[in-house]
């Protein structure tokens, strides 16, 4: 096994009690704990060095990156929109009855939600109406959303983050100059 070694810079970022520790490696690993999660990537194709490469990137993909160490989040509101879309979709075109329909949005109007994902898996399965309407639980919408840790980590934290790698940037440039 070949053992190779790279150079590494740790930002250490502090804003009243909330922190965040960033380490970022020349070839293409940031690494982060935080008070708002951890997360971590390698690139391995940048094309320049990681300072440039990540001061170039979109905060959308980076924190499509992160989201690898970050599962999403069960969203109970938009998943009751969207068993509704589906479930009137289907009553539109005479896949289910209006009475089906009914009884669902009856029940969902009784739910009031659900708390997290585990309920409501254990309310499909508890209750036959979904199985009616959508023919098997498979075929229940289960909408997800971003973590709002990581959304806040990449609103609170990587632009202060960016900032400091282009003033790093810049004056490296000055001193070539």
């Amino acid at each position: 096994m070949k053992v190779t070694k790279s150079v590494s810079e740790r930002y250490f970022l502090k804003d009243n009690h909330l922190w965040a520790n960033i380490t970022i490696t020349e070839d293409g690993f940031v690494d982060i704990q935080s008070d708002y999660g951890d997360y971590s990537y390698r690139w391995s194709a940048m094309g320049t060095d990681v300072k440039r490469f990540l001061i170039g990137c979109d905060k959308d993909y980076i924190m499509c990156k992160f989201k690898y160490n970050c599962p999403d989040v069960f969203d109970s509101t938009g998943t009751e929109k969207a068993i509704i879309k589906a479930a009137k979709e289907r009553k539109k075109n005479g896949e289910i009855t209006k009475a089906f329909l009914d009884e669902l949005l009856e029940h969902l109007e009784y739910t009031d939600g659900w708390s997290d994902e585990s309920e409501f898996w254990h309310d499909v399965n508890d209750h036959g109406i979904y199985d009616l309407v959508f023919e098997s639980s498979c075929y229940v919408p289960c909408e997800h959303d971003t973590n709002p840790q990581l959304v806040s980590f990449m609103k609170e934290v990587w632009p202060h983050f960016i900032k400091q790698l282009k003033k790093e940037v810049e004056d490296e440039q000055q001193r070539l100059v």
